[in-house]
């Protein structure tokens, strides 16, 4: 059974228990993605992209209804980290029904070997962790197919490497300096910040996505 989980009243955001929202700054930034994200949900009518979006819009409404109010135990981490393989999956689908091909051994063996790192990760080492090797297993799979990709969301690539990178150095920010900040600045939402590098790199992707026909 892996330890209790305070997500995510551990990041920086201040939680505000006698709220209706404990965490206002950053679940309002995800409901704004979430929005956007149905936004082009109704833009496409592929019906893998469709998939890929839903997976998306789960993994950010379990994420923002984690950050409005809290459950004792692991179930929301659990449903979050959950729903992130539901990306990896759908996303797949659709790359594979773009490109017909199947990946090398190589690349399965790799995508084990970071499956079994996430897996170990979120059993036994904070979020960092197994926040990056999601990001690792989701970037590897668009530039192991950037070749069958729109030259709009080929082109878009560095740029959504570098959000996931820059979001894993908040989040490392976050977990070394957090204590500091919040002894200076308690009431500044700090942790709203990763989520807006995450509406960034959302509309990016789904604004890709739906130009796949």
């Amino acid at each position: 059974m892996n330890k209790p989980h305070n997500f995510p009243f551990n990041t920086l955001e201040k939680a505000q228990p006698d709220s209706i929202i404990a965490q206002p700054y950053s679940a309002a930034i995800i409901f704004l993605t979430v929005c956007i994200l149905f936004y082009f949900l109704f833009q496409t009518k592929n019906i893998y992209v469709i998939l890929v979006l839903i997976a998306i819009i789960l993994f950010e409404t379990f994420h923002m209804l984690s950050h409005a109010f809290h459950i004792p135990g692991n179930l929301q981490v659990n449903f979050v980290h959950s729903s992130a393989y539901l990306i990896f999956i759908s996303l797949f689908s659709l790359l594979y029904s773009i490109s017909k091909v199947f990946p090398s051994i190589y690349f399965i063996i790799f995508c084990v070997i970071i499956i079994l790192l996430d897996i170990y990760a979120f059993f036994n080492l904070s979020s960092l962790y197994f926040a990056t090797t999601q990001f690792i297993l989701n970037l590897s799979l668009l530039y192991y197919y950037q070749n069958y990709l729109p030259t709009n969301f080929k082109q878009k690539l560095p740029i959504i490497a570098f959000l996931l990178i820059l979001t894993s150095v908040i989040i490392f920010l976050e977990k070394k300096y957090g204590d500091q900040l919040l002894e200076k600045y308690p009431d500044f939402p700090f942790h709203a910040i990763n989520e807006v590098v995450g509406f960034l790199l959302f509309y990016i992707v789904g604004y890709s996505l739906i130009g796949i026909e």
